[in-house]
């Protein structure tokens, strides 16, 4: 299911500005443009900024590099860019952070006949990523097992065609909250609403700085929300009651990300809630 929402923030996919200060823990794509067609090149890091750098102060960011695109390559006929990916690790923390690393690009004709070699190099400085989503369980007291709440609960059955018994719904509330890294920012989410041990209806809406009109749900459902403009957003289940079953509802967090420095989660916690069974009464003599 998606949702179209409208912003009035504009968003650039990896600005100069978030690729020179990266978040730990995602990839940034880092571009040298318009080199001289068949012309060789070579991506390296160091800590040293002088000259060519030295290339033997950096060679553990030189593990950083996505396999996806090699650090070194040809520019083709007609001339094009050299582009690199870097994985910048959270495992790497708290080493990396905040310190000035230089990533050097070194342009050359191989074998060399009438063109000299040259080097250009960008200062980047990792940032810690302190994105945190969390998930809460806010039903009846945040108890992770509730009894029914036989909302509009039709308990008649006379033997007539006036009443049919109707066990009634229960709600089930829960928030996702951003915690850390910019406050201000807007951000999105995708999760799963998984259930097991039962077959019952349900329908599920957001609030909050986001909003999804009730859907009806099925046994497993997965819910994007593309825009959310504030820190905490409400789920809200509206469960069918059925009489022997033991529903158990799994709140689990696929994707999230800041949507200004495309920052994902350092850690989601989801979560899962129980409602108890309701025992069975047969029918009326």
């Amino acid at each position: 299911m998606g949702i179209t929402m409208v912003s009035n923030q504009s968003y650039a996919q990896e600005a100069l500005g978030e690729k020179l200060q990266p978040y730990v823990g995602n990839t940034y794509t880092y571009t040298f443009k318009n080199i001289p067609e068949n012309l060789k090149y070579e991506f390296y890091f160091s800590t040293d900024k002088i000259g060519k750098g030295d290339k033997t102060t950096g060679t553990a960011y030189n593990l950083y590099f996505n396999a996806t695109t090699p650090a070194t390559g040809t520019i083709p006929t007609g001339g094009g860019d050299a582009v690199v990916k870097v994985d910048w690790p959270t495992g790497a923390v708290p080493a990396i952070i905040d310190i000035p690393v230089y990533l050097f690009i070194r342009v050359y004709q191989d074998p060399h006949t009438n063109i000299c070699e040259n080097f250009n190099a960008v200062e980047i400085i990792p940032r810690a990523n302190a994105f945190v989503v969390n998930f809460a369980d806010i039903t009846a007291g945040g108890t992770i097992e509730s009894c029914p709440d036989f909302k509009d609960l039709e308990a008649v059955v006379e033997p007539s065609a006036t009443y049919t018994y109707n066990a009634g719904t229960t709600e089930l509330t829960f928030t996702a909250t951003r915690d850390g890294g910019a406050s201000a920012n807007e951000w999105s989410t995708q999760f799963d609403i998984n259930q097991v041990g039962g077959t019952v209806d349900y329908t599920y809406s957001i609030s909050g700085g986001a909003t999804v009109t009730p859907q009806t749900g099925s046994a497993n459902e997965t819910v994007t929300i593309p825009t959310i403009t504030s820190e905490t957003i409400t789920i809200t289940l509206e469960v069918q009651n059925f009489q022997g079953q033991v529903p158990v509802f799994t709140i689990n967090n696929i994707t999230a990300q800041d949507k200004v420095n495309l920052a994902s989660p350092a850690s989601i916690t989801g979560l899962t809630h129980t409602i108890k069974e309701i025992p069975v009464i047969g029918d009326f003599e």
